[in-house]
């Protein structure tokens, strides 16, 4: 198999590089720092921004590590725009997106369902904030009354319903990091790595009530917001079963050992993740498509799991966190990064054929990576059975109040639904 030449010019992550140089060492990979397209094979950049730099010079014999409009997925308001859109022409298959806002465009909204449910927990996120930063509960009255008190002129806010039923281990609310890597967004091909991590809160879990919406360390799991307090309690080698941030592995034999169906679990989260990217695909690719060079991506999925399993797609990370401050980040990190350059390894130079023909018997399953889409890890053929969502360009004028009225609108979305319909009758 030929050796693909990486660029790590733009990448400074220690991680990455650490991988890059035992890959070349056993053979499987070369390493250059020359910027001439013709020099190398695959760019990784820390910044989908380094690419833009150089996105002129590039040619069909380069491949960069983040596609240019990845935004309408992991940026909070147009992931808000995009779920808020699918659920409305599938209302129960895009039910694992909580309801949400995005203000000010949103506020009449808003103070509607707050009018309907004024003691609804809501969660506030600043639009483009990371890490956690500036997340708040509020009630939702509250909100809608502070909102209105500002006239309008509060910074761009995602607002969220709560889910307040989480699951929990040891007590304590936690969410997961599921690692995905999009190996060619037309045609679309998936992969879902079978390990990620597991992020707890470090304050025992109670309910949301007036006296402890401000307690942030009981609500966020945020590693960023966990990691700076006493009571986060740090992985140590060899211990699984203890620690405030543990792997998905760990938590898939958790589940099972408490009579949970983990595989179902596991299914579950494919399944959110999949329509996830189903619902930008024809977006993405649209502008991915005018471009001479071709592109991969590896994203991070925060999912949070009920009280009953259910997975909850919370945000899309582009550039997830490769630091490694603890053991458990050092194993799955690793896997991860190394499991990805041997798969786009094995892709190189044929992503389109594979994923145009279906996927080869021995790219089903690689590394820890397993196909999603276009077919499934044991074969299944995941194509037809989510036809149905990769269909509508999504006017913009569907969802402004001020364009169409609620009776055409909703004139509209039955005509879609109808379409969709067929859609699946011919797919089946």
């Amino acid at each position: 198999m030929e050796r693909p030449v990486v660029n790590t010019r733009y990448c400074g992550t220690a991680l990455v590089q650490r991988v890059c140089g035992e890959l070349q060492a056993a053979g499987e990979i070369e390493v250059a720092l020359d910027d001439a397209p013709a020099a190398f094979d695959l760019l990784w950049a820390d910044a989908p921004s380094d690419i833009a730099l150089h996105a002129k010079t590039l040619t069909a014999k380069n491949t960069v590590n983040h596609f240019s409009v990845m935004s309408e997925l992991c940026v909070k308001h147009q992931l808000a725009r995009n779920m808020s859109r699918m659920a409305m022409i599938f209302p129960e298959d895009y039910a694992f997106f909580p309801r949400t806002w995005t203000l000010p465009s949103q506020a009449v909204q808003l103070s509607a369902f707050a009018a309907q449910s004024p003691q609804a927990t809501l969660i506030l996120k600043p639009a483009v904030s990371c890490e956690g930063r500036g997340i708040t509960l509020m009630r939702a009255d509250a909100c809608a009354g502070a909102f209105s008190r500002s006239g309008g002129e509060s910074p761009p806010t995602v607002v969220q319903e709560y889910v307040a039923d989480p699951l929990l281990i040891d007590g304590f609310k936690f969410d997961m990091r599921v690692y995905v890597l999009v190996v060619s967004i037309n045609p679309l091909v998936v992969y879902l790595h079978k390990d990620g991590l597991v992020r707890m809160a470090t304050d025992q879990y109670q309910p949301p009530c007036d006296g402890n919406l401000s307690c942030i360390n009981m609500h966020l799991t945020n590693y960023t917001i966990n990691k700076t307090v006493s009571s986060f309690a740090w992985p140590t080698t060899g211990e699984q079963n203890s620690g405030s941030k543990r792997s998905i592995s760990w938590l898939m034999s958790h589940l099972a050992s408490r009579w949970h169906d983990a595989d179902a679990v596991w299914a579950a989260v494919a399944d959110v993740v999949l329509k996830s990217l189903l619902a930008v695909q024809p977006m993405v690719s649209h502008i991915e498509n005018t471009h001479r060079y071709g592109g991969f991506e590896l994203l991070g999925f925060d999912i949070l799991l009920d009280s009953h399993c259910r997975p909850w797609l919370l945000e899309v990370n582009q550039s997830p966190s490769l630091a490694c401050d603890t053991c458990v980040d050092t194993e799955v990190k690793t896997a991860v990064i190394r499991d990805t350059f041997k798969l786009m390894r094995h892709y190189h130079g044929r992503r389109v054929v594979e994923g145009r023909r279906g996927v080869s018997a021995a790219a089903l399953s690689h590394g820890g990576f397993r196909c999603l889409y276009p077919q499934r890890f044991d074969g299944a053929d995941t194509t037809g059975a989510y036809a149905r969502f990769l269909c509508f360009p999504f006017p913009e004028q569907l969802f402004d109040p001020d364009y169409l009225s609620a009776d055409a609108q909703s004139a509209l979305l039955t005509m879609l639904r109808s379409a969709s319909s067929k859609k699946k009758k011919t797919a089946v």
